[in-house]
């Protein structure tokens, strides 16, 4: 299909509409009360980069919410499509809009493991400590899926080693990034509402190396926690 064939079908509001809603590719505006998403926005989620172009010179939205995946440059950052990402940049795209479900561009490429992505939103001023309901920061999203480097890379840019940052790292047993973030000031003491404290994250899962670094920052552990690590020890 030639480019022209691409935007004029992206274009015609009644066959976009109808290709969405019968293959589901976004939420329904009708049951979520939120606008389906842009054809700017499938174009840069799908990594097609004249057809952005072309959307753009055309004078599509720039910033046009979508319900599931948020606006153009949060699809385009999702899918690592770090070429989209510079030419919405460079269009003036907000850099901290949010999705209503799943935060910002910088959240979506640190959760994905994009870092190239992540590094080029930071340089255009990205809110390195922007939150999110269902994933809380950048840093606990890119903790959350094991990624010390791009964790390391947001720490570097000023993120604050938060309390669910600690608990994804206690939880999955990650040493080395328990250890930065406490370096990075982290509260040892930390508790996330409803799933308890940093602390109790390591006891759940076993992790002893963990349970004793943090003892030895100054965590407390109440007689709940020690009988649950004796009860993991019993089984190893």
């Amino acid at each position: 299909m030639t480019l022209e064939a691409i935007v004029g079908f992206l274009q015609d509001g009644s066959k976009f509409l109808t290709w969405v809603n019968l293959l589901e590719l976004d939420e329904w505006e009708e049951e979520f009360g939120m606008a389906i998403a842009s054809p700017l926005s499938f174009a840069c989620l799908n990594g097609l980069e004249a057809t952005a172009r072309r959307l753009i010179l055309d004078g599509a939205d720039i910033n046009a919410p979508g319900a599931y995946h948020g606006s153009p440059l949060r699809g385009a950052a999702l899918r690592g499509e770090e070429a989209i990402v510079q030419l919405l940049l460079d269009q003036g795209a907000d850099v901290n809009a949010q999705s209503d479900s799943h935060g910002s561009a910088l959240l979506a490429a640190s959760k994905n493991g994009h870092r190239t992505v992540v590094q080029l939103l930071l340089t255009h001023g990205a809110d390195v400590n922007s939150m999110n309901s269902c994933y809380g920061s950048a840093l606990a999203a890119a903790i959350d899926q094991g990624d010390n480097a791009t964790a390391q890379l947001l720490l570097d840019h000023g993120a604050e080693a938060s309390d669910i940052a600690l608990y994804n790292a206690s939880w999955s047993g990650n040493e080395a990034m328990v250890r930065l973030l406490l370096e990075h000031g982290a509260d040892v003491n930390s508790t996330v509402d409803p799933v308890g404290s940093v602390l109790q994250a390591a006891v759940k899962k076993g992790h002893e190396t963990i349970i004793q670094l943090l003892q030895e920052h100054g965590a407390e552990m109440n007689m709940g926690d020690a009988a649950h690590s004796r009860r993991q020890l019993q089984r190893q």
